[in-house]
């Protein structure tokens, strides 16, 4: 079975790698997901529970980690693009050395797929 949505990678509280489906890209304010429809990826889909708020979601793009989101709701998931916090997550990961950063990515290519258009850290 072939679909056209975009899965996400997704981490629970216990750090399992878990599958979720973009649902939609709200322009500018944030991203749901939904439990995969394919066959094989859901076989590794978990609804978020408590406790999971706080973990993160991420596309992979040319090889590339992108973070999505940190969870705020349950469900399949959903949270705020982090865009707004983009300074102060850069100067935290400054402080605590290692040298990575986060840049926006342009998800509108991706709006046919996911929903609207979006922007993500």
């Amino acid at each position: 079975m072939s679909t056209n949505s975009i899965p996400t990678l997704c981490l629970n509280q216990y750090e399992s790698a878990l599958e979720s489906d973009i649902s939609s890209l709200p322009s500018g304010s944030g991203i749901s997901l939904a439990a995969p429809t394919d066959p094989t990826r859901s076989l590794f889909y978990q609804a978020k529970v408590s406790g999971d708020s706080g973990q993160p979601a991420f596309i992979i793009l040319n090889g590339q980690l992108v973070l999505l989101t940190v969870y705020s709701y349950g469900g399949a998931g959903s949270g705020w693009f982090l865009t707004p916090c983009l300074s102060q997550i850069n100067s935290a990961m400054a402080a605590l050395g290692g040298g990575y950063s986060l840049t926006p990515v342009d998800l509108s290519p991706y709006a046919s797929c996911g929903g609207n258009t979006g922007q993500a850290p």
